[in-house]
């Protein structure tokens, strides 16, 4: 699995580098040729999984990555559904930002609660402040 070799730059400066190099070429992302059959001549990304739409600079990241196909998932996504990443498939970079978390429940003594398989219960909780979080996704 190789990720890109710009990881270290931030996703907006990878982004901006990218849509510069792509407008000074002519080939604005946004510009789609138009189809007369019914298969759409583009579509947003989204999770292939969740089905969620990607929102803000990670719809600019994907998109700028050049695949037709708008689906995208993580490494454990796919492997969760027994699909192979392609050997030599880069992954693009997304962040998202979490403003709740799951925890383990805690009775009053402080051992966690236990479901009736014996997992422990867990809850969402609201952090004191947002944390930006970092995934690598691929496409499918």
């Amino acid at each position: 699995m190789k990720m890109s070799s710009d990881k270290a730059k931030a996703l907006h400066v990878q982004v901006a580098e990218k849509l510069i190099e792509q407008l000074q070429a002519g080939t604005a992302p946004w510009q789609k040729p138009w189809t007369s059959d019914n298969v759409p001549a583009f579509e947003l990304p989204y999770n292939a999984i969740t089905g969620n739409r990607y929102k803000g600079i990670n719809t600019f990241s994907l998109i700028l990555a050049g695949y037709e196909d708008p689906r995208w998932m993580t490494f454990n996504q796919a492997s969760a559904n027994d699909w192979n990443v392609k050997k030599g498939e880069k992954a693009s970079l997304i962040q998202f930002v979490k403003t709740t978390d799951l925890v383990v429940k805690r009775d009053e003594t402080g051992k966690p609660v236990l479901n009736a398989e014996g997992q422990p219960v867990k809850v969402s909780v609201k952090l004191d402040r947002p944390i930006v979080t970092s995934a690598w996704v691929f496409n499918a």
